[in-house]
């Protein structure tokens, strides 16, 4: 079902499950009857093979002398042997029946409820079921008037629009359950236009205010980026917008909706694989809501000590028990790891049920449970490996819930079972676990799934949902604020608000860039987050809190800035700092007499990513004098030593052409050749899957005005860091690469061995990341000592260095400012 923001109540944990938390809780529960197969008494009289059984239930309920007829039309999802065919196109209709959605083999059809029977008939059908929908939790009264997300601030947004960062030219698109209202907030607490586009049929385009609340948060980010704004409910509905959104010049969608408990965890389901699709093939971020699910879900392998065929939640308990008010209105779904090959056409075979059992029993048979799920798994196509029932409960007091096998060839599989409520309510359970409570599609592998963390204490919510995913995934990717108030629902908790703040910060930092891809907004995104945890990206808090401070403090490195270099050039490496449209380019040589100089040109660049500046020398040792005092406000020089110019292209992130022209008397030889970016990758494997470089915020070249020579080049990806700094051996007469690489120790400090490499500078042939193997361990590099950092701040460090070269000291270290 797809959900949105949980309502708050305590829970007390012990560990990763819960013991009995009530009084009228406790072991020793056993099913009584041996006769585990047959049906119980709410069972179908007839039991359809093709028709799912939540829909047989209504079926008889709408046939029998208390049920009404329903003669108004039902939503159904079909499954089809082909896709459609006119033939049977004619059939549906001729039944009442309307095709709302032809997707393949699947249909949505709207339908008289009593023809279902018949529909199942149809040669071409091979199975019926409800759709999987939305349910609406119940919102607070509209109140129109100027309202701004606490979340701009605290993700220093806010930071970025003062420097012109807002979003422009971005298209950012929201899909959720409805926009109701949404007329009312124009100009005010939305855009003054929006495109918006109805896929909801069942209940329209304003059906929740919950889309409405969300596009605030959006447009709060990312004030003058352009919204389209999508309504859904079922997942044929979903998989038709997002088809539909291809062709709509969007570069990120925004999702706060998920679907519980309906497909497998590990990406494959129909729903996750869509969203996986719409950034692999059209380029689109989809940023989605990993789930308000912590707290609602039991999981492990079937396990039946007895032999009875029930499954045994404890060695002499085999009973999960819930605590219940009359009228709370009930969801428990049963999934299980039976999905095949292709999700999308299931044919499950291990065939589980469902039983509950009401508050006041004392024998648990099957003939005696109040409600139960017992549907067909016997391997036929359209088969799901889910139970799942919806009821009110009819009395308070104590629920009892038994997982029984369904047949005597079901086997020992995962098992994951969820509680909740029609209104995203927690009813506390008396076993549960808290990993791997993903809703989807957040666990869609190139989807970009975001936690929730409490605007105030900065602390991970205690409904958040938590990864891994089933095949061992870390999820979610980055966590958000939640708590904030918008005018559509007045406080919003949950991932459902946490997710709008994340694709705003996407669209801030694409309209800065607008090249930049969508893996690279991935990218920048989780290396733009704070860690809240220790040994980097985690299931709890992905790769660590939205927080943009780092581009306002950099002002926007862009990701050409770094070093760059040509494989066949001795020494030619040349480090670029590239903010908006400025380019400083900087390298270090020697003149024919062997003397040490720098070469520096500055300026802008144009829109094509060209640049063409005059060329400056000084002399002198690396780093002695800061170069930002080199040049005034104006890109002039102050000190100038003309010796030429230099015109530079960039072909794309990772290639440039450069062309050295001088005049007078050659200091160096002037040449046209071509560069690659040096990636400065800690691990071989990295390089497969090579990151937008220079995006941490303790990213570029560190140094100490007092230490002649001391320059450090630094870059962070992920949670690893590499270091590199050119100097002499006194002792040998050569010069030498001081390199280290591995994990940071904390998400502001390092520590490791240092290695030694002889030659040129940048090595000429060679990536740095040749030199370490997958452990980390240095390939080709002697060890030479330690090398330590502590970040202090984003443009200071303290720095200490072992016995490198004989050298010990502590250098207090501040980042170049170019």
């Amino acid at each position: 079902m797809i959900h949105w923001h949980l309502m708050r109540v305590c829970v007390v944990f012990m560990g990763l499950t819960l013991m009995p938390a009530y009084g009228d809780g406790g072991n020793g529960r056993r099913l009584e009857s041996n006769e585990v197969f047959s049906p119980t008494p709410d069972a179908p009289s007839s039991s359809h093979p093709h028709i799912e059984y939540r829909l047989q239930k209504m079926l008889e309920g709408a046939a029998s002398p208390k049920g009404t007829a329903q003669i108004q039309p039902v939503q159904i999802h079909i499954l089809l042997a082909e896709p459609l065919t006119e033939e049977t196109r004619l059939a549906i209709e001729a039944l009442g029946g309307k095709v709302e959605i032809e997707r393949g083999e699947h249909l949505q059809v709207s339908l008289p409820l009593m023809r279902v029977s018949e529909l199942a008939a149809l040669s071409q059908v091979q199975y019926v079921r409800l759709p999987r929908r939305a349910e609406p939790r119940e919102e607070n009264r509209l109140v129109p008037q100027s309202i701004r997300s606490e979340g701009v601030q605290v993700t220093f947004a806010d930071q970025l629009h003062l420097l012109g960062v807002t979003g422009k030219g971005v298209r950012v698109a929201v899909l959720d359950r409805g926009f109701q209202g949404y007329q009312d907030l124009l100009g005010i607490e939305l855009p003054l236009e929006v495109t918006t586009k109805n896929f909801n049929l069942g209940e329209g385009f304003e059906g929740t205010r919950h889309g409405t609340a969300v596009t605030e948060i959006l447009y709060d980010m990312a004030p003058e980026a352009e919204f389209t704004l999508v309504a859904v409910s079922t997942e044929l509905e979903y998989m038709a917008a997002l088809d539909w959104l291809r062709a709509q010049g969007v570069s990120i969608v925004s999702f706060s909706l998920g679907f519980d408990n309906l497909g497998p965890l590990d990406g494959r389901s129909p729903i996750s694989a869509a969203a996986s699709r719409l950034f692999d093939e059209a380029g689109i971020l989809f940023v989605a809501a990993a789930g308000n699910e912590q707290q609602n879900y039991w999981s492990g392998l079937f396990n039946d000590l007895d032999g009875n065929g029930a499954h045994d939640f404890s060695n002499e308990d085999e009973a999960l028990s819930v605590q219940l008010r009359e009228g709370d209105e009930v969801r428990i779904i049963l999934n299980w790891d039976d999905w095949g090959e292709d999700p999308a056409h299931p044919r499950a075979e291990q065939d589980y049920d469902l039983y509950i059992f009401c508050p006041g029993t004392v024998q648990f048979s099957s003939d005696n449970a109040c409600v139960s799920s017992v549907g067909l798994q016997t391997g036929l196509l359209g088969q799901e490996p889910i139970e799942q029932v919806f009821f009110a409960a009819p009395a308070t007091g104590r629920y009892d819930i038994f997982i029984v096998r369904g047949s005597p060839g079901a086997g020992a599989r995962l098992l994951r079972l969820f509680v909740g409520g029609s209104q995203g309510e927690i009813f506390p359970m008396e076993y549960q676990n808290t990993a791997s409570t993903l809703v989807s599609p957040s666990d869609g592998r190139s989807v970009f799934a975001v936690g929730a963390v409490d605007i105030d204490s900065q602390q991970l919510t205690f409904t958040s949902s938590l990864g891994p995913t089933w095949d061992g995934r870390v999820k979610p990717d980055i966590v958000a604020p939640d708590g904030v108030t918008t005018a559509a629902l007045g406080a919003f908790f949950g991932t459902s608000a946490a997710t709008p703040y994340v694709a705003g910060a996407g669209a801030l930092l694409k309209s800065q860039e607008p090249n930049r891809s969508a893996q690279d907004l991935k990218l920048l995104l989780q290396q733009a987050s704070t860690d809240r945890a220790a040994g980097g990206k985690d299931n709890e808090y992905g790769s660590g809190a939205l927080l943009l401070e780092n581009f306002v403090a950099d002002e926007r490195l862009s990701p050409l800035s770094g070093v760059w270099w040509n494989p066949s050039q001795d020494g030619h490496g040349f480090f670029f700092g590239v903010r908006n449209d400025r380019l400083v380019a900087t390298w270090y040589t020697y003149d024919g007499a062997g003397n040490p100089f720098w070469l520096l040109s500055a300026g802008s660049m144009s829109a094509t990513r060209r640049y063409s500046g005059t060329l400056y020398a000084f002399h002198g040792p690396p780093l002695k004098s800061p170069l930002n005092t080199l040049f005034d406000s104006s890109g002039s020089t102050v000190a100038t030593n003309e010796v030429g110019s230099l015109d530079i292209d960039f072909i794309h992130p990772g290639e440039a052409s450069i062309n050295i022209q001088l005049s007078g008397d050659s200091l160096i030889f002037p040449n046209t050749f071509s560069l690659k970016a040096q990636p400065f990758l800690a691990y071989p494997a990295a390089a497969q899957n090579p990151q937008v470089p220079y995006t941490s915020k303790y990213n570029g070249l560190w140094w100490n005005a007092e230490q002649s020579g001391h320059g450090f080049f630094i870059n962070i990806q992920e949670s690893v860091l590499t270091a590199a700094w050119y100097t002499y051996d006194d002792s040998q007469g050569e010069p030498v690469w001081i390199l280290t690489a591995g994990s940071m120790d904390s998400a502001a400090a390092y520590s490791g061995t240092a290695y030694r490499f002889s030659g040129p500078a940048l090595m000429p042939g060679a990536n740095l990341a040749d030199y370490f193997d997958e452990t980390g361990s240095t390939v080709n590099g002697v060890a030479s000592g330690t090398f330590s950092i502590t970040f202090t701040s984003n443009t200071t460090a303290v720095a200490t260095i072992g016995n490198v070269l004989s050298v010990n000291e502590t250098l207090q270290l501040e980042r170049f400012n170019f």
